[in-house]
């Protein structure tokens, strides 16, 4: 097996207390943490140590897999209690413990050797602090709690290892661009497709600042407004949020992968049914493709039919595209770098008679301090909601490009 550089000397640091591997995307980080449970497991014959992923379906799909791949790969005898979610290592007598972080308390009980969190940021503080306090196995001669993961801001996880190094707490940072055993295409992609300040985050591995101030700090008035006319040869793509006042839809087309807003309708005290026979009227017989609020799925006491089914009876011929909402922050990431993405090109242009879009490109703020989306204003963030569906649905950047791949 090689190793990054970074990767390396992480794994091998047995003696620093709390040890983070901090990293772009695709730096290898479930990997090391993955062979740092092994050696550790080794060092500390006949003990226990624990592998936390912030949610089961992550720790299911990536941090167990992967674990569970490697020792396949050496051909060490395990056995897989499936049940209790935990590997008992044949050579070593010593067991891994796999558990997720969506409730934190279930991480207390007996002594452990050792514990890794990948992917720290994405859990809560108290993820890490009943981690630490269960490492205190008396026949453990290596005890260590590990971290590898993506910066994501400026949160406890920045505040707990960018304190002062020392033998007690050290953290390794790590770029994309350390592992040369990428596809050569995948780095050209994530800077194809992320914005500066996503760059600097999710490729070199930085903590970055991204609460603070214009949500869509990408749009450009200059830049971004662009009075593209409606092509009746293209199909139209209507984004919905089914806020009552304002109603706020977005009309889009796109065209060589660029995406341009020709039109929008924002009505007050108004329902699905009258937005939808707007729709119709200043559209007739066009194709249809929708996305929107997962609640238009949903049917309300007041009605038996749901808001996506409304619009079905109105708006003919009519493709429902609809997905649980994503986190706010990942369709956030994903409508910047389609305004902008790190090499300045622009695949998300508005035309300027869309004044509540605009408005919202420019006006839409966090709350101070907060990686939450100030909604005090009542007339605000409702139409950039509704193009955000749209840009994560098909312009994701969680799992996108895939890793083809495996490190060698």
């Amino acid at each position: 097996m090689t190793f990054t550089k970074p990767q390396y000397e992480f794994i091998r640091d047995v003696k620093t207390n709390i040890l983070a591997f901090i990293g772009g995307f695709g730096s290898g980080k479930t990997l090391a943490a993955c062979y740092k449970g092994f050696l550790l497991a080794g060092l500390n014959l006949g003990t226990a140590g624990m592998l936390v992923s912030p949610t089961y379906a992550m720790l299911r799909d990536t941090t167990r897999r992967s674990f569970l791949e490697l020792l396949e790969e050496k051909e060490v005898g395990f056995t897989f209690k499936a049940t209790e979610n935990r590997i008992i290592i044949h050579e070593f007598s010593s067991e891994i413990w796999f558990r997720s972080a969506d409730d934190p308390n279930k991480l207390k009980g007996s002594n452990l050797a050792w514990v890794g969190l990948d992917e720290p940021a994405l859990m809560h503080k108290d993820a890490y602090l009943i981690g630490l306090s269960r490492i205190r196995d008396p026949k453990a001669k290596r005890k260590q709690m590990f971290l590898t993961g993506t910066p994501e801001g400026f949160n406890w996880l920045y505040e707990e290892m960018s304190e002062s190094q020392d033998e007690k707490k050290r953290m390794i940072k790590s770029s994309t661009e350390d592992n040369s055993f990428l596809p050569a295409e995948y780095v050209q992609t994530l800077y194809e497709n992320y914005d500066e300040q996503l760059v600097k985050q999710y490729i070199k591995g930085e903590f970055v600042l991204l609460n603070k101030g214009q949500v869509y700090y990408s749009f450009d008035r200059e830049q971004n407004i662009k009075d593209e006319a409606y092509n009746q040869n293209l199909p139209l793509i209507l984004t919905v949020d089914f806020n009552v006042s304002p109603m706020s839809w977005a009309i889009i087309q796109t065209y060589k992968d660029v995406s341009y807003v020709i039109d929008e309708i924002s009505l007050n005290n108004s329902n699905t049914e009258t937005a939808a026979k707007q729709f119709r009227a200043r559209y007739p017989n066009a194709p249809t493709l929708l996305y929107g609020d997962y609640s238009g799925n949903q049917r309300h006491t007041s009605s038996l039919t749901t808001d996506y089914e409304i619009m079905q009876d109105i708006i003919k011929p009519l493709q429902v595209n609809v997905e649980p909402n994503p986190p706010v922050h990942d369709r956030v990431n994903a409508v910047n770098s389609r305004l902008c993405n790190s090499l300045g090109k622009r695949k998300l242009f508005v035309h300027s008679k869309c004044k509540e879009a605009i408005k919202d490109f420019e006006q839409v703020v966090y709350k101070e301090g907060k990686r939450e989306i100030d909604k005090s204003d009542i007339m605000r963030t409702h139409i950039s909601d509704a193009i955000g569906y749209f840009i994560e649905y098909e312009y994701s950047l969680k799992g996108k490009p895939q890793i083809t791949h495996r490190f060698r």
